[in-house]
């Protein structure tokens, strides 16, 4: 979601959100990564909209799985360690900034 209101027309159907933490709304909505560019939290297997232990239970459940799973945090089409130590483990606790109704 962004932060401001956009007017999209035909010319303007692209929105970068990657060059920008304040193009997102929210506070700390996005994440810095060490490439230069932000991007989505990973690891919300549950799409509850908090990296919570809710998640961390369904990876468990479809650990040595492949395939594209809402578990592969890292979408390599295995769920395995890497998802969970390098993506829920550095993301839990985070959550959506979309406003609520």
């Amino acid at each position: 979601m962004s932060a401001q209101p956009l007017n999209l027309s035909a010319a303007t159907l692209f929105y970068d959100f990657t060059d920008s933490q304040t193009k997102s709304y929210g506070v700390d909505p996005i994440k810095f990564m060490s490439n230069g560019v932000y991007a989505m939290y990973a690891a919300d297997a549950d799409a509850s909209s908090i990296i919570n232990n809710g998640d961390r239970n369904k990876w468990r459940k479809a650990n040595g799985s492949f395939g594209y799973k809402k578990e592969d945090f890292d979408l390599n089409g295995g769920v395995n360690a890497t998802d969970v130590n390098s993506y829920w483990d550095v993301n839990k606790g985070k959550s959506s900034k979309a406003p609520s109704n």
